[in-house]
């Protein structure tokens, strides 16, 4: 449901918080059924709260004069029965909404994490962890949960609370009632006073918490690295600035709040009061109202008045309200990634041939990016891709698998632009080994076939017989079973990189890229990576992104990048004899030293 309103209403032509209200209506639609009962429960629920005053009116009026028992019986009765019935219809209301809001919380939560699934990387990245957490998690939970459970919906339920108090004080007296209804417009008004910079504070404090997640994402994942480095108490004294800020930033807001919501009306509320009370002595004094009924009228009148409390309290939190939307809308909204192709490979089999057209890509940022960036790569050739750090080697991959598009040029996947491939499609036939191979929190076998489906048993046996890594599995207690530990951590930076690798042919990838393979492992585990990447280039395009010269000398040819160009391109050896940046690289490493003994 939520898929086709994006595509009929689209990220494109709708601001984020269009979008994120077109969203909660359409759940709302979805719930007409649960919409209904509640309405019903309200309706019910003010009917029978409209008794009470009735009958203290009753009981003043005829009652005690007539010194009637049986009639005092009944109207006691009523005034016992009528609060419990009440508080029953009460208690259904409250579970009614929570379960509404929570289905609202559900379709943002839903919609937002589709948002970063399909965004551009970059435009992931530049969200952070952190903020992205924090919109998915408390951003729809307040919209849902918060906004449209506790304030929305009663709102409904005070306004026919409202509506039906003040018919009943109408009726009493209507002189007193004007009075009475007066306070509305006043309170509302002077609460507007203030609307603007409640949102804007409520703004700041949404950021703070945003940035107080980010903080501690930041800190908990680099815990090694400020232990290290002895920074306990640099990061004690920023954690205890952001609870500075936030003890500040939550006491303006909660004053800003009080005063719309509170100070005002109360003040409102008050003089209205004492404005009835006065005026409707002064009715009983001539004889316009009974004291019966200016008793109901002052009990009516509190109920009126609590409505209205919590109709300006919806205002309120509508500007908490857009301030999540406006994050939630900003995740849906993502920039998606751009590859609108519908290319599938197909049963072709073997390797595939890619090209590089005089691509161009810049970060933006001052970053070296992509400048004029031309080769080929004959389908079941090797490439090495060398440069200093920022070079733009690792570009190049993420320009091949989309997470990019180039600003000028094409890239070319077996013969056709990879724009026309499907991304999907795309990213099966091109896989990549990052430099910091991911893994999930589970076993080995859903880490390799993660996002494969009826994978056998022998087809994972051969690739990790490839990838010299079953003499490790196997002498594991539970084998493929084994959970890795979060991110990995259960097992050596080398065999997370095999591991990698595996995962990688198992997806029977026609074009293998590997990006810096071997940057984070001595010498023993870097010539064992580096002679698996020998044994998975057969039949095979492979790409090899490294600033290690060693694990480049048994490609077929080499490109070397600087500042974002290619200033070489050749076979290792010639580059070599050539003595330019790749001799020199090479001879900085020792590279050469080992190549001569």
């Amino acid at each position: 449901m939520m898929d086709k309103f994006l595509s009929t209403k689209g990220a494109s032509s709708e601001s984020p918080q269009d979008l994120v209200w077109g969203i909660v209506l359409e759940t709302l639609r979805g719930r007409l059924r649960h919409l209904s009962i509640l309405a019903v429960v309200m309706v019910v629920g003010a009917g029978i709260s409209l008794v009470p005053p009735i009958l203290f009116k009753f009981l003043i009026d005829v009652v005690i004069p007539q010194r009637d028992g049986g009639l005092l019986v009944a109207v006691l009765f009523g005034l016992v029965v009528a609060p419990c019935g009440v508080m029953a219809l009460t208690l259904l209301e409250l579970y009614l909404r929570a379960e509404i809001g929570e289905f609202v919380s559900e379709s943002l939560r839903l919609e937002a994490f589709k948002g970063v699934m399909r965004g551009r990387v970059n435009a992931i990245e530049e969200r952070g962890p952190g903020d992205i957490v924090h919109t998915i998690t408390r951003a729809c939970g307040h919209i849902g949960e918060v906004y449209i459970a506790t304030k929305v919906l009663p709102f409904v339920a005070s306004c026919i609370v409202l509506i039906s108090t003040f018919a009943m004080m109408f009726s009493l007296n209507v002189k007193l009632a004007s009075l009475g209804l007066i306070a509305y417009p006043i309170s509302y008004g002077l609460g507007k006073l203030v609307e603007k910079r409640s949102r804007r504070i409520e703004s700041n404090f949404t950021q703070l918490l945003s940035d107080g997640e980010s903080f501690l994402h930041e800190v908990v994942r680099g815990v090694r690295a400020v232990k290290a480095f002895i920074g306990y108490e640099i990061e004690v004294a920023r954690w205890s600035k952001w609870l500075r800020n936030h003890r500040s930033q939550k006491a303006k807001m909660r004053v800003y709040h009080d005063i719309t919501l509170n100070l005002y009306s109360e003040f409102v509320r008050n003089l209205a009061i004492g404005g009835v009370y006065g005026l409707g002595a002064y009715f009983v004094f001539d004889g316009d109202m009974t004291v019966g009924g200016l008793v109901a009228f002052a009990a009516y009148l509190p109920r009126a008045y609590s409505s209205l409390k919590t109709m300006m309290s919806t205002q309120i939190g509508l500007q908490q309200a857009r301030v999540s939307a406006d994050r939630i809308g900003g995740l849906i909204a993502l920039p998606a990634e751009q590859y609108s192709g519908q290319h599938i490979l197909g049963g072709h089999d073997g390797p595939l041939p890619v090209e590089f057209e005089g691509v161009f890509f810049s970060y933006g940022r001052g970053d070296a990016g992509l400048k004029d960036v031309t080769l080929k790569i004959p389908a079941g050739n090797s490439l090495g891709i060398v440069g200093e750090s920022g070079s733009g080697k690792s570009t190049i991959l993420d320009v091949l698998l989309g997470f990019h598009l180039p600003s000028e040029g094409h890239v070319y996947v077996g013969g056709l632009k990879t724009t026309n491939w499907d991304v999907q499609e795309l990213r099966k036939v091109v896989s990549v080994v990052p430099q910091e191979v991911f893994l999930w929190n589970t076993s080995i076998e859903k880490n390799l076939t993660y996002g494969l489906k009826g994978v056998s048993e022998n087809a994972i046996v051969d690739v990790l017989n490839e990838v010299q890594l079953s003499d490790f599995v196997q002498a594991l207690p539970e084998g493929l079973s084994t959970v890795v530990g979060e991110r990995g951590q259960a097992v050596s930076v080398g065999e997370r990189q095999r591991i990698g690798i595996a995962r990688a042919l198992l997806r029977g990838a026609k074009v293998l890229a590997f990006d810096e393979p071997t940057s984070a492992l001595d010498a023993i585990r870097e010539k064992e990576i580096v002679d698996a990447i020998k044994r998975v280039m057969p039949n095979r395009t492979v790409i090899v992104v490294s600033h290690v010269i060693a694990a480049v000398l048994e490609v077929d040819e080499v490109i070397v990048l600087s500042a974002g160009s290619v200033v070489e391109k050749g076979p290792p050896e010639k580059l070599i004899a050539e003595k330019g940046l790749f001799w020199q690289l090479a001879n900085a490493q020792g590279t050469l030293r080992s190549l001569e003994r």
